[in-house]
């Protein structure tokens, strides 16, 4: 498991490959599409990372950034 913490937004990669996101998103930058603060840590499920197993995150004041191997 990975956990990246930024300034207003954190993201936590599971043993899966899954993302879940939390904290201050009025840019987006939780990436479950709302700007609404997300309280409780949600699993990203949109299309950039649907399918992927992702290995890691950052997370800054206004980003967040998931990676994934190359396929």
């Amino acid at each position: 498991m990975t956990v990246a913490a930024g300034f207003d937004n954190s993201f936590a990669i599971d043993k899966d490959g899954k993302a879940y996101s939390w904290g201050f998103s009025a840019n987006y930058q939780t990436g479950l599409g709302t700007d609404d603060d997300v309280e409780v840590a949600t699993l990203i499920e949109n299309t950039a990372v649907r399918g992927k197993k992702l290995l890691g995150a950052d997370a800054g004041g206004q980003f967040g950034v998931l990676w994934a191997a190359h396929e």
